[in-house]
């Protein structure tokens, strides 16, 4: 049910103490891999403890006239959530736990959405200074992946999700929503495979075969002893460190697609940053690699496995 701003945040702030982080089970269907975690609770909208016509558990709708709804019209699982709009736009949201974390961090929002009307069901990112929207949904009356990407900011006092829909009476399905740190995806198509290697050492270090000279070190992260032929994609966990906060380290695929990639940035000196990231790969399995830093204290890189 629809409710004033001033409930609605008083309603968010008591479900944050519900929330917890749970890792994304399978999403190969979502067209991305499971390996990232979610920061969101019910984002397959299968659990409504207190009604199938009453908000789902973790989420609160808003918005004058609104209806929600458990629906069977669904991309994955057996629900998702319908929301029709009423003279204004509604949406369903949800607070993420722990949004101190986030500051300065990039995160990707990503949901399943149904809409049969162009321009009226998008999705957003709210961390309490910006919000960031994704594109509308083409209308049509099919499931469309919506994503929507943002550098949280440094004073960010919230970071919240929504499903939107625009009035008046438009109706718009939302489900298996996902909201995961880092940018960078790679779309894994149902009949590829993960392979796990196990890792109880890192592959390349500061020195092997790292040079850190502010130079784009073209080929210079060579897996081919490690990933096979035929690899689509390999998971990369990377920590460093170094003696000044901006220091970034990046690893792409090649010269041509820079957003492709694993970066690390230092925030503060001498604290180590941690990341891991899917990044596409050609089939020599070369990767370039850059360090905007003459000198780090620490450049871990693994391979925890790879999409073939």
């Amino acid at each position: 049910m629809g409710m004033s701003q001033g409930a609605l945040q008083q309603a968010l702030a008591g479900q944050v103490a519900r929330l917890d982080h749970n890792l994304i089970a399978d999403q190969l269907d979502l067209g991305f891999p499971a390996l990232q975690q979610n920061w969101i609770r019910n984002g397959d909208f299968e659990y409504w403890p207190d009604g199938v016509a009453v908000d789902p558990l973790s989420w609160v709708s808003a918005g004058a006239g609104l209806a929600i709804a458990r629906s069977a019209t669904r991309k994955i699982g057996d629900y998702s959530a319908l929301l029709t709009s009423g003279g204004v736009a509604c949406f369903i949201a949800q607070a993420i736990n722990d949004f101190l974390y986030f500051r300065g961090r990039v995160v990707t929002l990503g949901c399943w959405v149904w809409c049969a009307t162009a321009g009226k069901a998008q999705i957003e990112i709210d961390d309490g200074v910006t919000s960031a929207y994704s594109g509308f949904h083409t209308g049509g009356s099919t499931w469309e992946w919506l994503t929507v990407t943002r550098l949280v900011d440094a004073a960010a006092a919230q970071l919240i999700v929504r499903g939107r829909v625009e009035p008046t009476a438009e109706l718009g399905y939302f489900d298996g929503m996902i909201l995961v740190d880092q940018t960078e995806f790679v779309h894994v198509k149902a009949h590829e495979k993960y392979v796990i290697r196990d890792l109880p050492a890192w592959d390349f270090t500061l020195g092997a075969p790292f040079i850190t000279n502010g130079v784009l070190q073209v080929n210079g992260l060579d897996c081919s002893a490690i990933v096979p032929f035929g690899a689509k994609a390999v998971h990369f966990n990377a920590q460093i460190r170094d003696d000044a906060a901006g220091s970034e380290f990046t690893i792409q695929r090649d010269a041509v697609n820079v957003a492709n990639w694993c970066q690390l940035t230092t925030k503060v000196a001498n604290i180590s940053e941690y990341a891991h990231a899917i990044v596409a790969c050609n089939s020599d399995r070369l990767f370039d690699y850059i360090g905007t830093n003459l000198v780090f204290n620490v450049i871990n890189v693994g391979v925890a496995g790879w999409f073939i």
